[in-house]
């Protein structure tokens, strides 16, 4: 059977504390009986003593004029002190005077003089008994004596303490054994629900948490358990969003190379099957071409994200001005166009990033003016300086974007207008570039746009060395 860690706490402790506890009472018992029994023996000494100089008394006082009644006295002292169950056996000699000894087998413990010891404690009929001997003084040094004095009801005493005691241990011991399962199970409570938000978590349950936690060392544990559980899960969630994100974009990039060849193929093989007029051969190459350019223009984007990505970018300071009039805008019928920016504004970061970044950004811009069906429209470019941070910001006043499309703006192959994207020959990756180069640059980007009333897309470069 496995025993848990709880229990091997419980029982060790509770074992070290039963054994110590009662090794200390019953050593301190014995010691005070060692001295209770010392003070009785030294008691029943001078008892003996009395006794015998008291017979000595008697028989010294009929000594000369009644020799005869000497065994009569110690006869009558005898059965006085039997009275109170204190055994005596007296010899003159080789022959025994008196004796109160009942059971002759016992006998011989009064008789056997060859024991060097003068008193120590003996059974005697199956109880203890003080057994002290010595011989009597003045003129009856002949008389040898054996005193004998109960001990039953000290060691009864004593045997009905250790019974006591063997009750009080145990009641100890009890409410001792149960205090400490309660203590324990309060101590190691944390301990289990560590272990089992463990097991959980080990199963697969990124959620299993620890719930009762303390302010001790196993608190501490089960707290840093908890935080690398969320740790993990966000990690966890991020792999999973990464990996969610990687398979939408292999799908979408898919779809997008798909639709181009698809057609490439199809009118390729319409001009070789079918008589074409001239017509409709130059219209139908027309369509080829413009099928190409798309697949340039996705392979184009897919390659500035790859380099993005890989490479090792090269910042310097750039003077925004100068970049702005050196790029080679294309003009707009029907759309104005714009560049405001004062000469002394610099930002740290890479030129060819920075000028795909404002191209990508103005194309965009000049599309959402293509959109709309208004007249007068505008892009505007302006660079400026605030509290020590600069803005670069390209605004339209063309169709606009509504929540949807700026929630998904920097989406790959995200388009709010599929077929006039297309049409314009978008890769659906220019707002995706945009975030990529701003993310290199540690800038922030911002769209502010409503449905019908244009788009404001300001960028915050927060280095600028």
């Amino acid at each position: 059977m496995k025993i848990k860690f709880r229990q091997k706490i419980y029982l060790l402790v509770l074992f070290v504390f039963l054994l110590f506890f009662n090794t200390v009472i019953f050593t301190l018992r014995a010691v005070q009986n060692s001295k209770n029994l010392a003070r009785q023996k030294e008691s029943l000494l001078a008892q003996q003593e009395y006794i015998i100089q008291q017979v000595v008394d008697d028989m010294s006082a009929v000594y000369q004029s009644r020799p005869l009644g000497i065994p009569y006295i110690i006869s009558r002292y005898g059965s006085r002190h039997a009275a109170r169950g204190i055994l005596m056996w007296v010899a003159n000699g080789d022959s025994v005077v008196y004796s109160s000894v009942e059971n002759p087998a016992d006998e011989t413990l009064f008789t056997d003089f060859s024991e060097k010891r003068v008193s120590f404690v003996t059974d005697i009929n199956g109880k203890k008994y003080f057994r002290a001997k010595s011989a009597l003084t003045g003129d009856f040094r002949r008389y040898k004596t054996v005193i004998a004095f109960p001990l039953y009801e000290f060691y009864k005493e004593w045997n009905d303490t250790v019974t006591v005691i063997m009750a009080v241990c145990r009641g100890v011991s009890l409410i001792v054994a149960a205090v400490l399962y309660l203590l324990l199970n309060r101590i190691t409570k944390p301990i289990e629900e560590l272990n089992r938000a463990t097991i959980e978590f080990g199963k697969g349950n990124l959620q299993a948490r620890v719930e009762h936690i303390t302010d001790d060392e196993v608190g501490q544990t089960a707290e840093n358990f908890n935080i690398m559980a969320g740790k993990i899960c966000s990690q966890m969630e991020t792999l999973e969003n990464a990996a969610k994100e990687k398979q939408n974009f292999i799908d979408n990039f898919s779809h997008e190379m798909r639709t181009p060849l698809t057609a490439i193929s199809g009118y390729a093989q319409y001009m070789l099957s079918a008589p074409v007029t001239h017509e409709e051969y130059y219209s139908t190459l027309r369509v080829i071409a413009g099928q190409a350019k798309r697949l340039l223009n996705l392979a184009d984007s897919m390659l500035n994200l790859t380099l993005m990505k890989n490479n090792k970018i090269k910042f310097e300071k750039i003077n925004l001005k100068n970049l702005l009039e050196n790029i080679p805008f294309p003009k707009m019928e029907n759309i104005s166009f714009d560049i405001k920016c004062p000469g002394d504004i610099f930002i740290f970061g890479n030129e060819t990033l920075i000028e795909s970044l404002v191209i990508n950004l103005v194309n965009n811009r000049f599309n959402a003016c293509k959109a709309d069906d208004k007249e007068n429209h505008g892009v505007t470019v302006e660079g400026k300086s605030i509290k020590g941070y600069v803005i670069l910001s390209v605004e339209d006043n063309g169709v606009g974007m509504n929540r949807e499309t700026l929630a998904n703006v920097s989406r790959p192959f995200y388009r709010r207008d599929v077929a006039r994207s297309r049409k314009n020959g978008g890769a659906g990756l220019g707002g995706s570039i945009i975030q990529k180069i701003v993310d290199l640059h540690r800038a922030k980007l911002q769209y502010f746009s409503k449905p019908g009333q244009g788009t404001k897309a300001q960028i915050t470069f927060t280095t600028l060395k």
